[in-house]
């Protein structure tokens, strides 16, 4: 009972931090603020959870409820991050960080708990488990496994909103979200429109293109990748 306790309040950690992130319209500075206070936080936490690990004691039980408390939100947050094309670089390297100070408490962790006899197997499976999380994470990552969630999610809206730009039923600079994505810059084109996703991009923003007869013409403004049926990542797109 305890261990369905445990792994049940993890998803719905994940699941509300995920879903806040995606669905709440909160504008860039206020996701900033709320990820560096995280950050400062987090490193808090990792500093204290890192002494009482190697320190051990009776007293230090707490330490091992930090997977419970950190993983699933930066898992949610690390999706997240990644679930725009080129990546939201600012929120990705904050993950990454989280995730590296996390990684130095796990790593000494497991082995203090690995050294201590008789080993204590719950606490042991909840670091554990944090690893397994951090590595289905990273795989996802690599798969742009939530890239592509959030595209299907956003498809129909993105193809809705596609055919009314190009008919002119809809002005351009009136839109702010089209599915689940905050977008600046969206214009309209000849045969298509495109349009960046808030935030996304390394150097230059990023975003999608619509194209229904063929490549999005090149203005020489950016490039263009193709993705999924008439959309292409616009990337470079400016603002």
């Amino acid at each position: 009972m305890r261990t369905a306790t445990f792994a049940a309040s993890a998803v719905l950690s994940f699941g509300l931090t995920l879903i806040v992130l995606t669905l709440a319209p909160l504008p860039a500075e206020a996701v900033a603020a709320s990820l560096l206070v995280l950050v400062v936080a987090i490193l808090c936490l990792g500093v204290v959870a890192l002494l009482a690990a190697i320190r051990g004691g009776p007293d230090d039980l707490w330490v091992d409820r930090v997977p419970l408390v950190v993983v699933p939100p930066l898992a949610a947050l690390t999706l997240w991050s990644l679930s725009v094309p080129g990546a939201d670089i600012f929120a990705a390297a904050i993950a990454v960080f989280i995730w590296l100070v996390v990684g130095v408490v796990l790593v000494v962790r497991v082995l203090t708990l690995l050294a201590r006899a008789p080993v204590r197997r719950e606490p042991l499976a909840l670091w554990t488990g944090a690893l397994t999380v951090a590595l289905l994470v990273f795989a996802a990552g690599v798969w742009d496994v939530s890239l592509r969630a959030r595209f299907e999610l956003s498809e129909n809206a993105m193809n809705e909103v596609a055919r009314e730009v190009i008919r002119g039923e809809r002005d351009p600079e009136t839109i702010e979200r089209i599915g689940l994505w905050n977008v600046d810059n969206v214009r309209r084109v000849a045969g298509g429109m495109r349009f960046t996703v808030r935030n996304a991009g390394f150097i230059s923003p990023t975003g999608f293109a619509y194209q229904a007869d063929g490549r999005p013409p090149y203005d020489g403004i950016g490039g263009f990748r193709y993705y999924r049926g008439g959309w292409y990542i616009w990337e470079g797109g400016s603002t």
